[in-house]
């Protein structure tokens, strides 16, 4: 990953920092874009199952629907949804393609 990031394929910014009212936990709100072909060499070997236990892991696209299926059935944070929705709002600038 130090590689990737030194070479321009993988890129990490911060999107702000948010504060729980009611934990009063603090959240920095980050995101890493990684070049596809970077992505797949990355993960090629992960797995679902070690000696530890499994891993559930499932992909989901960066689509406005499969953004607003999470939001709505609560299987995120406050802090994870408000990354999403800052990822989504500067999807352009954050962009590999661009």
């Amino acid at each position: 990953m130090d590689h990737a990031r030194r070479h321009g394929h993988l890129r990490v910014f911060c999107l702000g920092v948010t504060l729980d009212a009611l934990t009063l936990a603090a959240d920095i709100l980050t995101v890493a874009i990684i070049a596809p072909d970077t992505y797949d060499d990355l993960f090629a070997h992960a797995v679902e199952e070690n000696a530890e236990g499994s891993v559930p892991a499932h992909t989901f696209p960066f689509e406005e629907n499969t953004l607003r299926w999470l939001s709505e059935s609560t299987r995120l944070s406050p802090g994870a949804a408000a990354a999403l929705r800052l990822a989504w709002t500067h999807r352009k600038l954050l962009d590999f393609e661009r």
